[in-house]
């Protein structure tokens, strides 16, 4: 289940058990993507407990979730069972930055080309993943279409969970709002993840499930700094 889906589902049986109340229909990860996202339900009147629990037994029989608590203040902790179904949708979806706005331009310096830089980490983590596609064409590895299946690793869900912030941050009223700190993160968590969980094999090892779910997780990242350089006014970097 993508976070457009689940957003889908949530609008839909919030409208159907609570006439006048509405969900908002945008994800907001919660802890873990790869275990739970939290939606907020508003209403003019106060919804009961009753009707909160009502809401959460009707989603729970939903394709794609298999778990929903309501929390306080109109809470919903929603576990969904495939997490990884959000690469297929940031793979797929092609999303221009924001046209640029009248005002200065963000102030990431090009040196030092290190990681004390953080305008070099986020280039640097577009540039890792893009090379990795091409790495992976090179070797033969099927790309197209990507594979998202299980990642078990921590630093993987942790990726998961930021990427899983995109739709959300690209639907606000003003995407620039804390997106530098944002692509900040991604690029950090990219880099733990391709460090120590490689999405190619080494040597003669054959190609596994995991790897091709791997490089569905860089491709992910790569089109999700493309839309934040290219919003924030950069072209990707063409270093070599």
């Amino acid at each position: 289940m993508t976070p457009a889906e689940l957003g889908a589902t949530v609008a839909r049986t919030v409208a159907e058990l609570a006439p006048g109340a509405c969900a908002d229909p945008t994800p907001r990860p919660h802890g873990d993507w790869a275990r739970s996202a939290v939606y907020a339900v508003r209403s003019a009147a106060r919804l009961t407990p009753g009707l909160r629990e009502m809401i959460a037994v009707r989603l729970n029989a939903a394709p794609g979730i298999t778990a929903t608590e309501p929390g306080p203040g109109g809470l919903l902790l929603i576990t969904v069972a495939t997490p990884e179904a959000l690469l297929t949708e940031l793979i797929a979806t092609a999303v221009p930055p924001v046209p640029a706005l009248p005002g200065p331009a963000l102030a990431w310096p090009d040196h030092p080309r290190t990681f004390e830089n953080p305008g070099f980490a986020v280039r640097f983590a577009w540039i890792r993943a893009t090379r990795l596609r091409r790495w992976a064409g090179d070797l033969g590895v099927p790309v197209d279409p990507p594979a998202p299946g299980p990642l078990p690793e921590p630093g993987e869900r942790r990726l998961l969970r930021l990427l899983a912030e995109h739709p959300s941050r690209r639907t606000a009223p003003n995407p620039r709002r804390g997106l530098p700190t944002y692509l900040e993160h991604l690029a950090d968590a990219y880099h733990d993840v391709h460090e120590h969980h490689p999405a190619l094999p080494w040597g003669d090892h054959p190609v596994t499930d995991l790897h091709l779910a791997r490089l569905a997780l860089a491709f992910a990242v790569q089109k999700v700094l493309e839309w934040g350089l290219g919003t924030l006014g950069e072209n990707p970097p063409e270093w070599r």
